[in-house]
């Protein structure tokens, strides 16, 4: 089993995009690459309700496998901070969102790598709802 980490960030920017690597370190130099991530918009509606209106920040990763077409599939939370929010939920239902190429960059296929995605959810450019 090949373990890769694909670093993202899922942030609400005010410029309307998402700071997210679009590569994964992998052994032997060999690299996924990263073909959608989730939207702002989407992040926004994915940010647990709770943490959003107390405007509390944190962070989660899961482990996904990707199947052939650069999906993510089985997916399951490996940390969250801070515990009892709901980020490893909401880093979960972001999980559909992320496309892989069905190759790595040195023509490999993904089907079957398995990929941790750490994902922080920031509110500094939030707007006001309370």
């Amino acid at each position: 089993m090949r373990l890769m980490v694909l670093a993202a960030t899922a942030a609400v920017l005010v410029s309307g995009g998402t700071a997210l690597a679009d590569t994964a370190a992998g052994s032997g130099g060999d690299t996924v690459v990263q073909l959608r991530g989730p939207t702002p918009d989407e992040i926004y509606k994915a940010f647990p309700a709770k943490a959003r209106y107390e405007r509390m920040g944190g962070t989660a990763a899961m482990q996904c496998r990707i199947d052939a077409k650069g999906l993510l599939q089985e997916c399951a939370v490996v940390s969250e901070t801070p515990q009892g929010w709901g980020f490893g939920d909401a880093t979960l239902r972001l999980a559909r969102r992320f496309q892989i190429s069905p190759t790595t960059r040195n023509g490999g296929s993904v089907a079957g790598m398995v990929l941790t995605v750490p994902i922080t959810f920031r509110t500094e450019n939030f707007r006001t709802e309370r």
